[in-house]
Protein backbone atom coordinates (compact mmCIF):
# COMPACT_ATOMS: atom_id res chain seq x y z
CA UNK A 1 0.00 0.00 0.00
CA UNK A 2 1.57 3.50 -0.84
CA UNK A 3 1.55 5.93 1.78
CA UNK A 4 2.53 9.40 1.36
CA UNK A 5 1.44 10.05 -1.85
CA UNK A 6 4.35 8.40 -3.46
CA UNK A 7 8.32 10.18 -4.21
CA UNK A 8 7.00 13.07 -5.79
CA UNK A 9 3.49 14.31 -4.49
CA UNK A 10 3.36 16.57 -2.48
CA UNK A 11 2.37 13.88 0.83
CA UNK A 12 5.57 12.31 0.56
CA UNK A 13 7.50 10.99 3.38
CA UNK A 14 11.16 12.57 2.40
CA UNK A 15 10.44 16.17 2.89
CA UNK A 16 6.85 17.94 1.73
CA UNK A 17 4.12 17.66 3.86
CA UNK A 18 4.38 14.03 4.97
CA UNK A 19 7.17 14.61 6.96
CA UNK A 20 4.98 17.06 9.15
CA UNK A 21 3.81 16.35 12.44
CA UNK A 22 0.38 17.80 11.59
CA UNK A 23 0.14 14.99 9.06
CA UNK A 24 1.38 12.73 11.75
CA UNK A 25 -0.64 13.50 14.33
CA UNK A 26 -3.84 12.88 11.54
CA UNK A 27 -2.74 9.69 10.72
CA UNK A 28 -2.50 7.79 13.87
CA UNK A 29 -4.86 6.17 16.12
CA UNK A 30 -6.16 7.58 19.46
CA UNK A 31 -7.56 6.48 23.03
CA UNK A 32 -10.52 7.48 24.50
CA UNK A 33 -8.68 9.44 27.18
CA UNK A 34 -7.06 11.45 24.55
CA UNK A 35 -10.89 11.73 22.74
CA UNK A 36 -12.30 13.08 25.84
CA UNK A 37 -9.94 15.76 26.99
CA UNK A 38 -9.94 17.00 22.66
CA UNK A 39 -13.39 17.57 23.42
CA UNK A 40 -13.15 19.30 26.19
CA UNK A 41 -10.45 21.50 24.89
CA UNK A 42 -12.62 22.20 21.74
CA UNK A 43 -15.76 22.66 24.10
CA UNK A 44 -13.85 25.46 25.71
CA UNK A 45 -12.44 26.71 22.30
CA UNK A 46 -16.27 26.77 21.04
CA UNK A 47 -17.36 28.21 24.62
CA UNK A 48 -15.39 31.38 23.81
CA UNK A 49 -16.62 32.03 19.87
CA UNK A 50 -19.91 33.66 21.15
CA UNK A 51 -18.35 35.90 23.51
CA UNK A 52 -16.23 37.53 21.06
CA UNK A 53 -19.20 38.72 18.65
CA UNK A 54 -18.86 41.86 20.14
CA UNK A 55 -17.57 45.17 19.23
CA UNK A 56 -14.01 44.58 20.55
CA UNK A 57 -11.64 43.63 17.23
CA UNK A 58 -9.20 41.36 19.63
CA UNK A 59 -11.98 39.82 21.33
CA UNK A 60 -13.33 38.79 17.92
CA UNK A 61 -9.72 38.01 16.37
CA UNK A 62 -9.21 35.13 19.41
CA UNK A 63 -12.59 34.05 19.11
CA UNK A 64 -12.13 33.18 15.17
CA UNK A 65 -9.02 31.34 16.22
CA UNK A 66 -11.12 29.51 18.85
CA UNK A 67 -13.22 28.59 16.16
CA UNK A 68 -10.81 28.04 13.59
CA UNK A 69 -8.48 25.57 15.96
CA UNK A 70 -11.85 23.63 16.92
CA UNK A 71 -12.61 23.11 13.09
CA UNK A 72 -9.48 21.61 12.64
CA UNK A 73 -8.56 19.56 15.31
CA UNK A 74 -12.08 18.11 16.51
CA UNK A 75 -13.19 16.35 12.79
CA UNK A 76 -9.11 14.97 13.08
CA UNK A 77 -9.22 13.88 16.65
CA UNK A 78 -12.82 11.97 15.96
CA UNK A 79 -10.92 10.21 12.88
CA UNK A 80 -8.14 9.41 14.92
CA UNK A 81 -10.64 7.81 17.16
CA UNK A 82 -12.74 5.89 14.72
CA UNK A 83 -8.53 4.55 13.35
CA UNK A 84 -8.69 3.20 17.16
CA UNK A 85 -11.73 0.60 16.64
CA UNK A 86 -10.85 0.18 13.04
CA UNK A 87 -12.76 2.38 11.03
CA UNK A 88 -11.95 5.24 8.56
CA UNK A 89 -11.75 8.88 8.87
CA UNK A 90 -14.64 9.31 6.80
CA UNK A 91 -17.39 8.07 9.46
CA UNK A 92 -16.98 11.40 10.90
CA UNK A 93 -19.17 12.75 8.55
CA UNK A 94 -22.13 10.47 8.75
CA UNK A 95 -23.88 12.82 11.28
CA UNK A 96 -23.52 15.25 8.87
CA UNK A 97 -25.04 13.85 6.60
CA UNK A 98 -28.05 13.24 8.44
CA UNK A 99 -28.46 16.08 9.70
CA UNK A 100 -28.30 17.63 5.98
CA UNK A 101 -31.27 15.84 5.58
CA UNK A 102 -33.37 16.82 8.35
CA UNK A 103 -35.06 20.22 6.65
CA UNK A 104 -36.07 17.52 3.83
CA UNK A 105 -37.69 15.32 6.71
CA UNK A 106 -39.41 18.58 7.97
CA UNK A 107 -40.73 19.33 4.30
CA UNK A 108 -42.53 15.74 4.32
CA UNK A 109 -43.81 16.30 7.93
CA UNK A 110 -41.75 14.14 9.75
CA UNK A 111 -41.87 16.12 13.52
CA UNK A 112 -38.94 14.78 15.18
CA UNK A 113 -36.41 16.86 12.62
CA UNK A 114 -36.18 19.21 15.05
CA UNK A 115 -34.34 16.88 17.36
CA UNK A 116 -33.21 14.19 15.53
CA UNK A 117 -30.45 15.60 13.76
CA UNK A 118 -28.92 16.45 17.31
CA UNK A 119 -29.54 13.40 18.86
CA UNK A 120 -27.84 11.25 16.18
CA UNK A 121 -24.63 13.15 16.01
CA UNK A 122 -24.67 13.42 19.91
CA UNK A 123 -24.98 9.10 20.04
CA UNK A 124 -22.36 9.03 17.35
CA UNK A 125 -20.29 10.88 19.09
CA UNK A 126 -20.87 9.34 22.56
CA UNK A 127 -20.60 6.05 20.98
CA UNK A 128 -17.14 7.25 19.33
CA UNK A 129 -15.85 8.04 22.90
CA UNK A 130 -17.22 4.90 24.29
CA UNK A 131 -16.49 1.85 22.25
CA UNK A 132 -13.06 -0.07 23.11
CA UNK A 133 -10.04 0.11 20.73
CA UNK A 134 -8.52 -2.34 18.98
CA UNK A 135 -6.16 -4.34 21.50
CA UNK A 136 -3.85 -5.13 18.80
CA UNK A 137 -2.29 -3.62 15.43
CA UNK A 138 -4.95 -2.46 12.72
CA UNK A 139 -5.21 -1.22 9.52
CA UNK A 140 -3.89 2.54 10.99
CA UNK A 141 -1.12 1.05 13.43
CA UNK A 142 -0.08 0.01 16.73
CA UNK A 143 -2.98 1.07 19.69
CA UNK A 144 -1.92 4.33 21.04
CA UNK A 145 0.18 3.44 24.01
CA UNK A 146 2.24 1.89 21.57
CA UNK A 147 2.41 4.65 19.39
CA UNK A 148 3.30 7.19 22.66
CA UNK A 149 6.22 5.03 23.28
CA UNK A 150 7.20 5.15 19.82
CA UNK A 151 7.03 8.81 19.57
CA UNK A 152 9.15 9.17 23.09
CA UNK A 153 12.01 7.30 21.17
CA UNK A 154 11.58 9.41 17.85
CA UNK A 155 12.05 12.38 19.60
Amino acid sequence: MRQGGGRHGLFRSEGGLGNSKFLRFAAGRSDRRQYWACLLIVAFALWNVPRGMGNDPVILGLSLVSLGFALVVWPLTVARRLHDFGRTGWWFLAPVAVGSLAPFAARLGVQASDWLAPAINLSFHLLVGIVPGDEKDNRFGPPPSLQRADLETFD
